[in-house]
């Protein structure tokens, strides 16, 4: 059996801040930083160290959220030109001031290229991700929006680059919380209304948004057969297909897609499916039933 080892190193930046890396070979690593008067916990992945870059860089940025100012009322809208290989966002500037901007969030991805192209004259990142999202008064200041977009996007960025559900991993506002140390409050109001365009597809931030087709990047998690964290979408999705699949004429019931969702290795209770079945609006089995001729 494989034991933990940990890497104990500092950065140039803040010598006073040890950053200790512990886990095995393979597994997630549990990652604390310790200034002598806090200690702060985050997973990361062995593989994503995109992820690592991203908490160190918003970590050492020690900027505060004014609690003076309670105000969270957005003043306008921004647009987000990131790139997606490095995650650096490279441009960011106010739509309402751009003439030619009108529609442009619910233009597809292509078009989106191409206006961008067009209006800002740029070049583009080969992987360019955008995002729109609501500027702040004085409450939320926009170097604060970025650490949140980056870490939201960091933290999701395999699902965020393929639209695999099965690569979307488990996301609460306490995980953003402990990777920024901003509030878990003013992450919650900050993201309500983005929107985040990719090769992939769109995305949001809505915390409690459980919509397949423009996904929310947050995710409350769900546990498979043998124990181990799983995004709940990956569930909703194979949920969905088994209904798809479904005989009409004797549809399955909520324990039975329990059973089969077992087989497939997501440990779901039948009152759970039945939870999940009604947030997708998926109705009941007597009324998917087809009575046959």
């Amino acid at each position: 059996m494989s034991k933990n080892k940990t890497f104990r190193f500092t950065t140039e930046i803040t010598p006073e801040t040890e950053v200790i890396l512990n886990g095995r070979y393979g597994q997630p690593l549990n990652m604390r930083l310790d200034d002598g008067s806090s200690a702060k916990m985050v997973k990361l992945d062995t593989e994503s160290i995109i992820r690592l870059q991203a908490f160190l860089s918003d970590y050492l940025q020690k900027e505060e959220v004014n609690p003076n100012i309670p105000a969270y009322a957005p003043t306008g809208r921004a647009l987000a030109i990131m790139d997606g290989d490095t995650l650096d966002i490279v441009r960011v500037f106010k739509t309402e001031s751009v003439i030619g901007f009108s529609g442009a969030e619910t233009d597809n991805y292509e078009t989106l290229c191409d206006k961008v192209r067009c209006i800002v004259d740029i070049e583009l990142p080969r992987n360019v991700v955008f995002i729109f999202f609501d500027t702040f008064d004085g409450c939320i200041s926009r170097s604060v929006i970025r650490r949140i977009l980056r870490a939201c996007i960091s933290y999701q960025v395999d699902f965020v680059r393929t639209g695999d559900f099965s690569r979307s991993r488990r996301m609460v506002l306490e995980d953003i919380e402990a990777f920024t140390t901003i509030d878990s409050s003013i992450i919650s109001r900050a993201t309500q209304d983005i929107v985040i365009l990719s090769p992939a597809g769109v995305f949001t931030l809505k915390a409690t948004d459980a919509s397949l087709d423009c996904p929310s990047l947050f995710d409350e998690g769900s546990k498979t057969t043998d124990g181990r964290d799983c995004s709940r979408k990956s569930v909703l999705s194979a949920l969905c297909i088994l209904i798809d699949g479904e005989d009409k004429v004797v549809p399955y019931t909520d324990e039975d897609l329990s059973d089969l969702l077992a087989e497939k290795g997501f440990a779901v209770a039948r009152r759970t499916v039945t939870k999940y079945r009604e947030l997708l609006g998926i109705p009941k089995r007597s009324e998917r039933r087809i009575l046959s001729k």
